[in-house]
């Protein structure tokens, strides 16, 4: 009987245990293994590209304008690159050939082709961006230069991009006779370039005429004078014959030597005598005027001299000259009585 309550008790005991025991496992939690993650990468935006690449794709569009616009037979000679019209990118201006063609591009469109509007034979030899003024705005200036027909003349063009519209803003080139300077510059230091003409007239005194305005046209004109002799001023004329060729000469350029004129008469009506009516002052442009200057009369203190152009069948004219404070001036034009 007692040994049948011990073998009841053990079995007890074993069964206690393995309960425990699977209690215990059930406890524990199972581990799971996490999702293996598959990286997706995004697809690569024009803008997103590194910086070295998106040049590369832009100097490539520019390229593939650049040839669209190439005409046949004209190679590229210069590109210069700016921010042309502020909108924060930068526009190509391209030259071909000997500056023959010059287009304005940038890597998306052509905004055009600079239209050349000096209006005689010339050859363009250069183009620079250039800031004419406080304003920041860059200007496109196409420099000229004609070296035919036994002269020289210099000049330029001024254009603008506006938005995506080119403008051509001023011009100014020796037109009538193809000599000459015509110089962009800040003449009168101002902080704004001018419009300047250079004319050395081919004339008694050598003048040198300085006429310049604003770089577009805009505000006054205005005129220097001057001398490039050795005193750098008026050269009185001693002589009549002088005096009068020295007084006609001026009325070619009569607005830019009035006050010089206004020395050689002792009555400044005789400066509203129309002396281009009888002799072809547009002769100073070739050479110089061909007068012949006659004494007529020397009935002192007076000088009276007959006038005329050689190689034109005009009327005469006839000069009459005073002596003032030991100078000769003159003191009436008429027509002369035939």
């Amino acid at each position: 009987m007692i040994k049948f309550m011990l073998s009841l008790v053990l079995l007890a005991m074993v069964c206690s245990c393995a309960k425990a025991n699977h209690n215990e496992e059930a406890a524990k939690p199972t581990k799971i293994d996490p999702p293996t993650q598959t990286s997706i990468q995004p697809e690569q935006s024009s803008a997103s590209l590194p910086i070295e690449t998106k040049a590369q794709n832009d100097l490539s569009n520019v390229n593939n304008i650049i040839k669209s616009v190439q005409p046949e037979g004209l190679e590229v000679k210069k590109i210069i690159e700016d921010d042309l019209n502020h909108d924060g990118k930068k526009q190509s201006i391209v030259v071909f050939g000997e500056y023959e063609r010059i287009f304005v591009v940038d890597e998306n469109r052509v905004f055009g082709e600079l239209m050349d509007p000096v209006g005689v034979v010339h050859d363009n030899i250069d183009v620079r961006i250039q800031k004419l003024d406080q304003s920041d705005t860059p200007f496109i200036v196409v420099y000229s230069e004609q070296a035919s027909f036994g002269g020289y003349g210099e000049g330029f063009s001024i254009f603008r991009l506006n938005g995506d519209q080119i403008e051509a803003v001023n011009y100014n080139f020796p037109e009538s006779t193809g000599n000459g300077s015509r110089k962009l510059e800040d003449y009168d230091n101002d902080g704004v370039f001018d419009s300047v003409t250079y004319e050395y007239v081919n004339d008694f005194q050598h003048h040198l005429l300085v006429y310049y305005q604003r770089y577009d046209g805009l505000g006054e004109g205005k005129t220097d004078l001057k001398y490039p002799n050795e005193q750098q001023t008026l050269v009185y004329p001693t002589e009549p014959k002088d005096l009068i060729r020295n007084f006609i000469e001026d009325f070619h350029n009569k607005e830019g030597l009035v006050e010089e004129m206004k020395q050689f008469v002792d009555n400044e009506a005789v400066l509203d005598f129309k002396v281009e009516d009888y002799i072809d002052l547009s002769l100073m442009n070739y050479g110089g005027l061909d007068l012949q200057i006659v004494e007529s009369s020397a009935l002192e203190p007076n000088k009276t001299f007959v006038v005329k152009a050689e190689s034109q069948d005009n009327s005469e004219l006839k000069f009459t000259l005073s002596k003032i404070s030991d100078r000769w001036k003159i003191s009436n034009i008429a027509l002369k009585d035939n």
